[in-house]
């Protein structure tokens, strides 16, 4: 990502009361980013760590349930008479 992308943010406008923004550092944010996060919100290192952990956890936990999603449409399209009940 360079400066000409139209996602590029410097340092110093990191919005950290955005959700989004909040999840990227989370999911996938530098160290730096990371650590300004931890601080912002008054968090030790080792609680920020596990609120980043769970947030990797989560987006790789959902990605997962798309791809199974995707593989079973792909392999069975018609739902069971179980899964219709639960709609």
């Amino acid at each position: 990502m360079g400066i000409d992308t139209p996602d590029f943010v410097p340092e110093e406008q990191i919005d950290l009361t955005n959700a989004e923004t909040v999840t990227r550092i989370l999911e996938e944010g530098t160290p730096e980013e990371l650590e300004k996060f931890r601080v912002f919100n008054n968090l030790t290192p080792e609680r920020a760590r596990l609120v980043s952990d769970f947030a990797k956890l989560r987006k790789r936990t959902v990605e997962q349930g798309e791809r199974e999603a995707e593989e079973r449409k792909e392999k069975n399209p018609k739902a069971t008479e179980e899964e219709l009940s639960a709609l």
